[in-house]
């Protein structure tokens, strides 16, 4: 899947952006009596290892340096047999800007954790997993799932 996440041309922007785009897009068909939310996580899987690639985005912020997020995250099967991944972050994406800084940010840290468990740059056995999930609701009904 190609990640690419430039902004300056927007025949070469990635699939990421694209999803975002279309899921924007389509919510305007809804705009008079409904809302939406769009959230996004990152992660990454290598060997037996699950990693957020977002954990500790708001305590650095999105122009700062990523910190290494090293801690395994347990996988689990939730009651209805839905794969489930604990305590992975989940940011709310208001503009295709801070979707940019997000991507940036996740690829930074998976970078930076590489190098901190000693593998050198990112590779091929590691693999990178983004969820967007796109919560549409009337807008008399305001609270949107945490």
């Amino acid at each position: 899947m190609k990640t690419d996440y430039s902004a300056n041309n927007s025949k070469h922007i990635g699939i990421v952006q694209r999803v975002f785009q279309g899921l924007v897009e389509a919510s305007m068909d809804f705009q008079d009596n409904k809302e939406f939310q769009i959230l996004f996580s990152m992660l990454e899987v290598h060997k037996d290892s699950v990693r957020d690639l977002l954990a500790g985005f708001e305590e650095t912020g999105k122009n700062k340096e990523a910190r290494q997020s090293l801690e395994n995250l347990e996988v689990y099967e939730s009651a209805n047999g839905q794969l489930m991944i604990k305590n992975l972050s989940s940011h709310q994406v208001d503009s295709e800007d801070f979707l940019i800084h997000l991507l940036a940010f996740g690829l930074r840290v998976r970078t930076n954790n590489h190098r901190a468990l000693g593998y050198g740059q990112p590779q091929a056995a590691s693999h990178v997993v983004m969820n967007m999930n796109f919560v549409l609701r009337d807008k008399e009904n305001y609270n949107f799932p945490s």
